[in-house]
């Protein structure tokens, strides 16, 4: 059972995962997480964290290397093999698999969220293999399917989920579902 919204789950807005959408204190939020249902835009992709403080930014590729097997982290390098500590598996070649950050906007404001692997591809429309082929071959088309995502009109299911990492409670928002919309679609919904 999901936690109550508090807000219809048409009209909440992108920026209410930690707020409005869970609507509880953090002890009261179940472990499954509460969703929420948002009509916005994906307004950036986040291929890049630090930065502040004057200091470089480093790249944050939008996929890992995985194992074929298990797709758990692969761990290795291009040439020289790949093996993976879970499973046990090792070989010449791993598979890519999407962790994306992405901001979503609407009128009400901003929100960060992760989608994973059929989430992404939903929203590129392309496996993470093919997109790192993309960036491989040719950083400027890798750019250009990056932008060609942006501000297109989505419904997003977001599931916001309490976490504690070193003993600090974190709220981790996660795109379940990701879908175009247009104005007439969301009226007919309504």
């Amino acid at each position: 059972m999901t936690a109550p919204l508090a807000r219809p789950l048409t009209s909440c807005p992108a920026s209410a995962p930690q707020a409005e959408l869970l609507g509880l204190p953090p002890s009261k939020i179940p472990e499954k997480g509460a969703y929420a249902t948002v009509g916005g835009y994906i307004s950036r992709i986040l291929t890049s964290k630090g930065g502040g403080g004057g200091g470089p930014a480093e790249e944050r590729p939008i996929w890992y290397s995985a194992c074929p097997k298990c797709n758990k982290k692969a761990i290795g390098e291009y040439g020289a093999g790949w093996s993976c500590e879970s499973c046990g598996w090792s070989g010449d070649a791993c598979t890519h698999r999407y962790i994306v950050a992405v901001q979503l906007i609407d009128a009400s404001g901003t929100s960060y969220a992760t989608a994973y692997q059929e989430q992404a591809i939903a929203i590129f429309g392309k496996t993470a293999d093919e997109l790192k082929a993309i960036k491989d071959a040719d950083q400027s088309a890798f750019e250009a399917e990056c932008s060609s995502v942006l501000f297109k009109r989505r419904a997003v299911r977001l599931r916001a989920k309490i976490e504690t990492y070193q003993c600090v409670d974190r709220t981790k928002v996660g795109v379940v579902n990701s879908t175009p919309t247009t104005p007439i679609t969301e009226g007919k919904r309504m």
